[in-house]
């Protein structure tokens, strides 16, 4: 179907490379048939004045401004943090919520959510501290009414209306 002509043209038009040097034996580095021109060499730019704004990274627009950079508070994450943690463990989030202040006092920031952390904390903590004594001293009660109503020997006794078992307990 194609026959194959001599005399047609490269692929793409262009006219195959001519070489005036012999072809290299097998295993030997044949250099290329033409000639690269070598890049013009590094120019380093002279440092900028004193005072001066240094330049742009490289792919990156420069920026004008005429204020500093914007100092972020360091220890406003942590303040969140501590804020969180104060209303799900109340002792971590105290400690993380006073890292977190003197962080943000030694930078010269107001951190209001490590303020509250701390606040919010110390009174889930007092809330937990209450209730487990509480509950102690409740369990103290009823096993002492337990041991009364049981200990006279008798088989059952009357708690909030109902009559219950006494528990059998091995002497």
């Amino acid at each position: 179907m194609t026959d194959s002509n001599p005399q047609q043209p490269a692929p793409y038009g262009r006219e195959p490379a001519k070489s005036d040097q012999p072809t290299p034996a097998y295993g030997q580095f044949a250099p290329p048939p033409y000639q690269q021109a070598a890049p013009p060499p590094y120019q380093q730019a002279a440092p900028p004045a004193y005072g001066a704004q240094p330049p742009a990274p490289y792919g990156q627009q420069p920026q004008q401004s005429y204020q500093g950079a914007t100092v972020q508070d360091p220890g406003k994450t942590l303040g969140i943090i501590g804020l969180v943690l104060a209303f799900l463990i109340s002792i971590a989030g105290l400690v993380v919520s006073i890292i977190a202040l003197k962080k943000s006092k030694a930078a010269g920031f107001k951190n209001t959510p490590a303020k509250v952390g701390i606040f919010v904390s110390i009174i889930v903590s007092v809330l937990w501290i209450a209730g487990i004594i509480i509950v102690a001293i409740a369990l103290v009660n009823l096993t002492n009414e337990l041991q009364d109503a049981c200990g006279n020997g008798q088989p059952t006794f009357v708690f909030n209306g109902v009559q219950q078992a006494c528990p059998a307990v091995k002497q």
